[in-house]
């Protein structure tokens, strides 16, 4: 009896993990895609409102689609670039169905947002808002 409780099962697959192959490498953290492709229908069946066109200027953390329901999370662009077009691509879900997708050119500029928006937030802290500053906010 001892034995079944310290061994319950036996026999089954035991492949090898193939870790030597991989153990001594670090992480690439200098790899960045040239072509990204962001689904335009989630995993659930909900499908977002594209935000941008082609040809339109994307920062990364800029909001590039959004859905009219409250429970379904927008998305944002994961890096800087340029949206080269929305077209239909297979999505994720095990259909395999075709959603459209919008497709970014991405390039070497790694930095988050727009520097342009940066430099007006940084400049209008509360203690020294006016006139001038609003304006250069909303014309931005």
């Amino acid at each position: 009896m001892l034995k079944f409780l310290q061994r319950p099962f036996r026999g089954g697959i035991h492949p090898d993990s193939n870790k030597l192959l991989t153990c001594n490498n670090g992480i690439d953290r200098e790899f960045w895609p040239r072509n990204v492709m962001l689904s335009l229908q989630l995993r659930n069946g909900a499908k977002l409102n594209a935000l941008v066109q082609p040809g339109d200027k994307v920062f990364r953390g800029q909001k590039i689609a959004d859905s009219h329901s409250e429970m379904v999370a927008p998305i944002h662009a994961p890096v800087n670039g340029v949206v080269t077009g929305i077209a239909q691509h297979f999505n994720s879900h095990p259909s395999k169905a075709k959603c459209d997708t919008i497709i970014i050119r991405a390039n070497s500029d790694r930095r988050w947002g727009s520097v342009r928006h940066r430099a007006v937030s940084i400049n209008c802290l509360p203690q020294k808002l006016s006139a001038g500053c609003v304006k250069r906010a909303l014309s931005v």
